[in-house]
């Protein structure tokens, strides 16, 4: 596989070795951003529970209402 995409890039004209590169790093770097976008999601959702168990603590609610809170928040979210 890898000595056939050499061979290609190798016959390859200058236009269509930049329409190759292109088409390969382009789709790497839609990988990358679809990756750390993913990351980032996943962080601030875990920055906010975790700012909303402050708020709630500070408040002075129990774990029980703690954890009904985070769970129907949880259940409505996944519904959307």
């Amino acid at each position: 596989m890898t000595e056939a995409i050499i061979s290609l890039i190798d016959r390859a004209k200058p236009d269509e070795f930049f329409a190759l590169l292109f088409i390969f790093g382009g789709g790497a770097v839609v990988a990358i951003v679809a990756i750390i976008g993913s990351l980032v999601y996943h962080y601030r959702k875990r920055e906010a529970e975790f700012h909303l168990k402050q708020e709630m603590i500070a408040r002075g609610m129990s774990a029980d209402e703690i954890e009904r809170v985070l769970a129907a928040t949880t259940k409505s979210s996944a519904k959307d």
